[in-house]
């Protein structure tokens, strides 16, 4: 999506903490004054508005010419909307050798990341079962999400279903255990049907329906997407029958290590 200038807050609940890893291609990240990782002006401005940069074992896109800078914790709030404005505005200032402006192209995404007590509930067993709603949700639908979180038009990326990537930040992700996409419960039913119950269960207004139907319409074709159709179940993904078993056993397993790990790691905070 296309960075416009211009700030107001969303009416976000205060409880939703975000963060946000924003990235760019063509951008000066070598030793010398008009770096964005080395320069001091930019290293005091990054400190002043707490943001942090990405080496390249972190992103692969940071080995590749381009740069990732990560937030701090953001509020729904003017100053911090401000904050990430200006923090573009700088990284603008950084263009590299592939061209004269530093661009957010087919090679760049925007990761925002919400608090996990956005998902929490007054137990927890309410919370155990919010968070296994959310993970079924998300398994079903996260390819989905990706094509109408994406202008119209706007390119997808060709690692977005698959792990892709230079072979040091291949390795990086299989430390992380990390795969690829979720896992749906498959495919049998048809994507336009899923899009309409999602909108549905997302949004009351038609016309914000609109705007994320004609954002699906519009890359639904994409070769990403054509490829990993042509491919069926991407190898670590599950059958149908395997998820609603794999699903059974989700809230007795790994819905409570990662409630423990989470809460393990409040409490670490709070000490």
């Amino acid at each position: 999506m296309k960075y416009t200038q211009g700030i107001q807050e969303l009416s976000l609940p205060e409880i939703y903490r975000f963060g946000i890893e924003l990235e760019a291609f063509n951008v000066n990240t070598s030793l010398g004054s008009k770096s964005l990782y080395h320069s001091k002006e930019s290293n005091e401005f990054l400190k002043q508005h707490r943001w942090k940069k990405a080496n390249f074992l972190e992103e692969s896109l940071v080995g590749e010419g381009g740069a990732e800078l990560v937030s701090p914790i953001l509020y729904d709030k003017i100053e911090d909307w401000q904050n990430l404005q200006e923090v573009c505005e700088h990284m603008q200032k950084y263009p590299g050798k592939h061209g004269k402006e530093v661009v957010a192209d087919e090679k760049c995404g925007c990761h925002i990341h919400f608090d996990s007590r956005t998902l929490s509930g007054k137990t927890k067993e309410e919370s155990q079962a919010i968070m296994g709603n959310f993970l079924s949700l998300w398994a079903e639908s996260e390819e989905l999400i990706y094509r109408m979180c994406n202008d119209v038009n706007s390119p997808i990326r060709s690692g977005t279903l698959n792990v892709k990537g230079n072979p040091i930040h291949r390795l990086s992700l299989a430390i992380q255990g990390v795969k690829g996409m979720a896992m749906p419960t498959g495919k049998k039913i048809h994507e336009a049907s899923k899009l309409e119950n999602l909108l549905n269960l997302l949004f009351e207004n038609e016309q914000e329906q609109d705007i994320y139907r004609k954002r699906w319409e519009s890359v639904r074709n994409a070769e990403v997407f054509r490829d990993n159709e042509k491919r069926g179940f991407a190898p670590n993904r599950f059958q149908r029958e395997e998820f609603e078993q794999i699903a059974k056993r989700t809230p007795a397993t790994r819905v409570k290590q990662a409630f423990a790990k989470l809460k393990g790691m409040l409490q670490e905070k709070k000490k």
